[in-house]
């Protein structure tokens, strides 16, 4: 669930421009990577604005004949990313660290 609904930020795309939402939205998805561990809004305001802005950005760039094909190919390019995404930081993450065993000095301390 998005922090701000969808109208609101669309309302905010067409108030402000498609470009100076979209910068917003890389500013604070930056925030929200700098940021550890980051506040769980953050990351889904990002997400919204950049979604919003992109869409209304791609709804600009194409002609109306082949609008609603394009809009869908970025709509599926997008879920791919996502789940992709979603599923690396699991693949390619070290495995857990094994505990060592202590050290003979410290085992004569015991």
């Amino acid at each position: 669930m998005s922090v701000l609904p969808s109208p609101l930020t669309g309302w905010l795309v067409d108030r402000y421009g498609r470009t100076p939402i979209a910068a917003a939205s890389g500013l604070t998805l930056l925030a929200a990577g700098i940021k550890s561990p980051p506040p769980r809004r953050l990351p889904r305001l990002g997400w919204n604005l950049g979604l919003v802005s992109g869409t209304a950005m791609i709804t600009d760039a194409v002609p109306l004949a082949t609008r609603a094909k394009n809009q869908g190919m970025a709509d599926v390019s997008i879920a791919i990313a996502g789940a992709t995404g979603a599923s690396a930081p699991a693949s390619s993450s070290p495995p857990p660290a094994t505990p060592s065993s202590p050290s003979p000095a410290a085992s004569s301390l015991l």
